[in-house]
């Protein structure tokens, strides 16, 4: 296996996906030839709930010298699919990040013409099984179950996060167990910068990061903070609204309701001691892998894949309701500027995705 290519989205629809695309081409890059080729209109742009920011700069992060990037593929394919399709049957293997439904039409059309004429190693590296909001739509749950079932099949291997996610999709799509592969998801790096920034050392500063959405339990973490000594504790909720979720946000809570560009993320982990995050659902964390990178303290539920990354990372305490989380942060007060080791590195991951290649 020499050259690897790894389709994924670019960081125009950015999402913490396009982050790992970059990451895993950057560190897979140490050990083999990498093509990445990039989806670059995900979808029609007013479908998009952070349709606001589509196009905007909002991060530097980018491809090392050694990956060769093709940026990209449109979701209409003309005429962007005749060059993507050039780029991707060089490879040796193919490995498709699949998360959204938006992306199916095309995994198909690159599967089909892989099967009949390229022959390729063909990978599929899951991040979501089902999302909560496709889910929720029954015309969309028909389309993805039906999409799901032509893309998954018979495929040269797949690769999860956590053994939780590989159970899910062995039993809901039938799969062969042999071929899939649990590779550990990598710590998100490139966000750590240590920075000198402005923030009450007596106090605890407690952050949740990331996109709000139904099923993050953001409601939750506003009633653990409402019971809270308000002079020891400060509240920061960072992140874009999707579903039009709505809830009620105290006046003494910091609410940063927007995508956060780059230097804003640093500073934000910089201000943080530690990361909550009280989800009802979960395949992985972004928010979480960034915490790890800053060696930042972690609560959160011990849901899917959430629970197994988070178990062997020391700093993390599992709690079930905002009556733990209360407790739990009680108990971390003293010891809030501790740090702890990264469990994680890319290294590993790679280490890991070398056994799925050979």
């Amino acid at each position: 296996m020499k050259k690897v290519g790894i389709i994924g989205p670019s960081n125009k629809f950015a999402s913490g996906i396009s982050y790992f695309t970059i990451a895993l081409a950057n560190a897979m890059s140490e050990k083999f030839e990498v093509n990445a080729i990039l989806l670059r209109n995900l979808l029609p742009k007013f479908l998009f709930p952070g349709s606001k920011r589509v196009g905007k700069k909002i991060s530097d992060y980018n491809f090392n010298k050694k990956v060769q990037v093709y940026n990209g593929i449109d979701w209409y394919w003309l005429p962007s699919i005749f060059s993507a399709i050039n780029q991707i049957k060089q490879n040796d293997c193919i490995i498709l990040q699949w998360w959204t439904s938006s992306v199916a039409h095309t995994y198909l059309l690159i599967k089909i013409l892989n099967k009949i004429f390229w022959k390729k190693k063909l990978i599929i590296e899951f991040h979501e099984v089902l999302d909560p909001f496709e889910n929720s739509l029954l015309p969309l749950r028909i389309y993805v179950k039906l999409m799901s079932k032509l893309i998954f099949k018979n495929n040269h291997a797949y690769v999860t996060h956590s053994e939780s996610d590989k159970k899910l999709l062995i039993s809901k799509y039938s799969l062969d167990k042999k071929r899939f592969f649990v590779v550990d998801h990598g710590s998100y790096d490139n966000f750590y910068k240590k920075l000198e920034v402005k923030k009450d050392l007596n106090k605890c500063n407690i952050l949740f990061f990331g996109l709000i959405r139904p099923y993050k339990g953001v409601e939750t973490l506003v009633e653990a903070f409402n019971k809270l000594d308000k002079n020891k504790f400060t509240l920061t909720i960072a992140g874009e609204v999707w579903e039009n979720y709505k809830f009620d946000v105290p006046s003494d809570v910091r609410f940063i309701p927007r995508y956060l560009i780059d230097d804003e993320v640093v500073e934000e982990f910089n201000k943080a001691d530690v990361l909550v995050l009280p989800y009802l659902r979960a395949s992985q964390s972004g928010a979480a892998h960034i915490a790890i990178s800053y060696g930042l303290p972690v609560i959160a539920t011990p849901v899917g894949g959430l629970k197994e990354s988070l178990s062997v990372y020391a700093g993390t305490t599992f709690v079930k309701d905002s009556l733990e989380i209360v407790k739990a942060l009680n108990s971390l007060y003293l010891n809030r500027h501790k740090r702890f080791d990264n469990p994680h590195p890319w290294s590993k991951t790679i280490e890991q995705y070398e056994r799925v290649l050979k």
